[in-house]
């Protein structure tokens, strides 16, 4: 399976191409989540992991879901990246809405080794059942220090 990407129970990032070094973080009870990766950012709007797609249609909010991802996917940039920080200013719009609904929703970044002295840059989205996880807040919560700068980006 490639990082980041799977059923939606847990988020997979870093290691090197030959699979070595993966780390991965175990989404708690009630907790969801959705890669967004830069040079494939049609992979978040074409394709929704199952247990996402689960919990949007035990908490009717499918619409609300769909609406989310028409306006993240408005801050993809050329070559299939995202502006994260726009990114971000959509999470934080939607959250009433997704909070109507019962959930929360929470983008999340962190910088991984990639084997050696490569560095990958991760994003992913947290989707939070409020009646199992009320007080759950990701370490990995979105901090836009952890952003690539223009030197990393080119690499």
């Amino acid at each position: 399976m490639a990082p980041g990407h799977g059923d939606g129970g847990a988020m997979r990032y870093g290691g090197n191409v030959f699979g070595m070094g993966v780390e991965e973080k175990q989404m708690p009870s009630g907790v969801v989540c959705e890669a967004l990766e830069d040079f494939n950012a049609s992979q978040f709007y074409k394709s929704t992991p199952r247990l996402v797609a689960a919990l949007m249609t035990e908490k009717g909010a499918t619409d609300v879901y769909n609406k989310f991802v028409k306006e993240v996917m408005s801050k993809k940039k050329g070559m299939g990246t995202f502006n994260f920080k726009g990114v971000q200013k959509v999470v934080q719009s939607f959250g009433n809405q997704f909070e109507q609904t019962g959930l929360a929703v929470v983008l999340c970044n962190r910088r991984a080794s990639a084997g050696g002295q490569s560095v990958t840059f991760v994003r992913w989205i947290e989707y939070v059942d409020l009646s199992q996880q009320q007080d759950y807040t990701p370490e990995e919560s979105y901090d836009p220090a952890l952003e690539p700068c223009c030197t990393c980006s080119l690499m």
